[in-house]
């Protein structure tokens, strides 16, 4: 598990995450990017600016990408839905509009298209249930590909990225076994 910050950032940085360690930047650099001094820090303006530009690019994604988002008004209004991170969005206008919000509304469908724009295919966003990873966005099926990237939902509106163990530098390891065991 690779933790992020939050406030409405945790999901396209637990994406963000996974696509630099898929592009060989170590762990251990990555999480000082996305959870900088262990949670105590701030991100950098310029991955603030990064954000930015995968949530421009997530409100740009075309009509046929927005799945079962209709068009028309949505039933509450941009207020109500900020306060409740688990509304269920239903159109195409109110998801492009949390979309383009720097702390707004993250879902399975935003940070699949997140991840396509970070050049990612087959993310999945799972959960633990009874010990196991199970897939709980909107895509059929009840385990996730061994291969896909993944991003775990703690079931309280936070995300995090998961690591392969694979990429794993060894001075990461060392130092998160450390951590764990003493």
């Amino acid at each position: 598990e690779v933790d992020v910050k939050g406030y409405g950032r945790c999901g396209l940085l637990a994406v963000y995450a996974l696509s630099q360690v898929a592009k060989g930047t170590p762990v251990d650099e990555v999480s000082s990017w996305v959870f900088p001094d262990n949670g105590e820090g701030d991100i950098s303006d310029e991955l603030e600016r990064i954000l930015q530009g995968i949530r421009d690019a997530v409100a740009h994604a075309p009509d046929s990408a927005l799945g079962g988002l209709c068009d028309g008004e949505e039933s509450h209004d941009l207020e109500d839905v900020m306060k409740k991170p688990s509304y269920m969005i239903r159109t195409k206008n109110m998801f492009r509009t949390m979309a383009l919000m720097a702390n707004g509304y993250v879902d399975d469908l935003m940070l699949r298209l997140a991840a396509q724009h970070l050049d990612m295919d087959g993310l999945r966003v799972v959960s633990v249930v009874d010990g196991e990873l199970v897939t709980v966005d909107a895509l059929p099926g009840k385990y996730p590909d061994k291969d896909a990237p993944l991003v775990l939902h703690d079931g309280q509106a936070h995300f995090k990225a998961l690591i392969p163990w694979t990429s794993v530098s060894p001075e990461y390891l060392t130092v998160y076994l450390g951590e764990k065991h003493g």
